[in-house]
């Protein structure tokens, strides 16, 4: 695991797994986490990770998967 998670805020609450949406910090890219793969927690779209290795910014679409940043 070489990412942190900075801030979240919960979007909903189902069982035991809470969806939030999240700022993180990543060390690269393959250590962009998939969004149902930190224990207890679903990452919901709209979460952004700042991947410190490559200065690069991703954002997690509704499709659940990473896309880069395009300024």
């Amino acid at each position: 695991m070489n990412y942190m998670i900075d801030s979240e805020e919960i979007v909903k609450v189902s069982g035991s797994t809470v969806t939030v949406r999240a700022v993180l910090w990543v060390s690269s890219v393959s250590d962009l986490p998939e969004y149902d793969s930190i224990s207890g927690r679903s990452l919901a779209a709209g979460s952004v990770a700042f991947v410190i290795g490559s200065s690069e910014i991703y954002v997690l679409g509704f499709d659940n998967s990473w896309t880069a940043w395009e300024v």
